[in-house]
């Protein structure tokens, strides 16, 4: 699935989704009184991976695979532009919750403000979940002939590498 441009978002998509079931695990744990410095160091190493990785992945659609599929198919404009456009409200979903948790520095947050916390990286986890839902289930319904030599490559220069 790694070797198309395509497989790359949906690896991405199951990386993430893989994380914030951790997150909200971790989150939940310590919000449930049985939490401690190990769940904290958890939701900072969450945070802290989302912080690189997501603005990555939403730069390889906006910048690279994006473009190519309404270059193949006009029709995915309107949709992929609606799913481009949530991008923004997704990281300041991810930034509201990394700014909670590096605020602790550490320490265990004060009882009364983990409910909010908890509703926030619930939010954070469905929002991005539907997201990634409707891409996926949108590649699925539209598979596209692609040069995935080259986006893949595009990808590579893009990150780096």
């Amino acid at each position: 699935m790694r070797d198309t441009a395509i497989g790359q978002l949906e690896s991405s998509h199951r990386r993430h989704d893989d994380r914030l079931e951790l997150l909200v695990a971790a989150a939940e744990q310590l919000a449930s009184g049985h939490g401690g410095p190990a769940d904290l160091e958890e939701l900072e190493d969450h945070v802290t991976w989302f912080a690189r990785s997501v603005p990555l992945h939403f730069g390889d659609e906006d910048e690279v695979v994006f473009p190519a599929l309404v270059a193949a198919r006009a029709e995915l404009a309107a949709p992929l532009a609606e799913l481009s456009a949530e991008h923004a409200g997704l990281l300041a979903a991810h930034d509201h919750v990394r700014e909670g948790v590096l605020a602790w520095n550490g320490r265990e947050p004060p009882a009364a403000s983990l409910p909010a916390f908890v509703a926030a990286v619930r939010d954070l986890a469905k929002r991005y979940r539907d997201h990634a839902a409707r891409e996926d289930a949108l590649f699925a319904a539209h598979r596209v002939k692609l040069d995935d030599a080259s986006l893949l490559a595009a990808l590579a220069v893009r990150r780096g590498r």
